[in-house]
């Protein structure tokens, strides 16, 4: 895959309200730091601690993808990023509103 078709891939991710498009692309790791943070100190209160540890390998590679990209200078690395970040965002903020338990339910941090 070369690099017009990973911006192709993105422009073309679905049918996003406006709203969500924006949300996704404005995404950064950095902001996936601060709910990751932000999740594990409201279940440390509410004593429902996860395993968090178990997405930061995921996490470091797609970090690591993004310095690969912006080391390359390719020019929307921001955008396409925001297409990995976004929806881990999505997913952790979905996991912290669920009531069921999840897979990673447990006293393990």
């Amino acid at each position: 895959m070369d690099m017009d078709e990973l911006l192709v891939l993105t422009e073309n991710f679905g049918d996003l309200k406006s709203q969500d498009k924006e949300f996704f692309e404005s995404s950064s790791y950095e902001d996936v730091q601060q709910d990751v943070a932000a999740i594990q100190s409201h279940q440390e209160i509410t004593k429902t601690m996860m395993n968090m540890k178990r997405i930061q390998p995921f996490l470091t590679g797609m970090a690591h993808l993004e310095k690969v990209l912006a080391t390359i200078r390719f020019h929307h690395t921001a955008k396409v990023m925001g297409y990995v970040w976004g929806p881990v965002r999505f997913l952790l903020k979905v996991r912290m509103r669920s009531s069921t338990p999840g897979p990673y339910q447990g006293k393990h941090c």
